[in-house]
C-alpha cells in the first residue's frame, strides 16, 4: 500500500508499479483536496485513463457530486468503502489469468 499527497506522486507511483509488472489493484481518493483543488480526484481519474491503466478507483468522499462513470464507486460510508474494496479485489481475482487457468483447468 502506498500513499500519494498529490496527483503527481500517484502518477509516478502507478508508472513505478506498472514497470515492475505489479500493477495496484485499486485507487483510492478523495475529491477534492485542499492544496490541489475541489475536484482533483476526477483529474486523477482522467490521468489515469489518459496513460492507460485500468487500475479501478473508488471516491471516498463527501462530495455530493455524481459519480463519474469511469469511476468504480463512490461513497462516504466506511462500510460501503470495505464492500467496495472487496468487490474490486474479488473482481481482480476472478479475472486474473491464474485463477481462470485454475478454474477452467482444474488439476492442472
Amino acid at each position: 500500500m502506498d500513499c500519494a499527497q498529490s496527483n503527481a506522486t500517484a502518477y509516478k507511483l502507478m508508472e513505478a508499479q506498472q514497470s515492475n509488472g505489479t500493477p495496484y489493484d485499486l485507487v483510492i481518493s478523495d475529491v477534492a483536496r485542499d492544496h490541489e483543488g475541489k475536484e482533483t480526484g476526477f483529474t486523477l481519474l482522467d490521468g489515469i485513463r489518459e496513460r492507460g491503466y485500468t487500475t479501478q478507483l473508488i471516491f471516498y468522499s463527501p462530495s455530493t457530486l455524481p459519480k463519474p462513470p469511469e469511476a468504480f464507486a463512490m461513497t462516504h460510508y466506511t462500510n460501503v468503502l470495505l464492500n467496495d474494496i472487496f468487490d474490486v479485489l474479488e473482481l481482480q481475482r476472478t479475472l486474473h489469468p491464474t485463477v481462470q487457468n485454475a478454474i477452467l483447468n482444474p488439476g492442472k
